[in-house]
């Protein structure tokens, strides 16, 4: 009984601290951080042009003149 009696106490601790946990995330998410303008962020990386998907070929031609024909 007394391995019982201490694994009951161990249990309620974790209990404890999972509660102590959890009120604090409620209480640091419970407000949100001042918004931030996008004129005041900065870019980090340079952007880039997204590559031509078709490398400039016009596919819709080319799928009719081999399957068409």
């Amino acid at each position: 009984m007394h391995a019982d009696s201490h694994d009951d106490a161990h249990d309620d601790s974790l209990r404890d601290d999972d509660a102590q946990g959890a009120l604090a995330a409620v209480t640091r998410f419970r407000a949100l951080p001042e918004p931030v303008r996008l004129e005041d962020t900065v870019a980090t990386v340079e952007t880039q042009d997204a590559p031509d998907p078709y490398a400039g070929r016009d596919t819709n031609t080319e799928y009719m003149l081999r399957y068409m024909v």
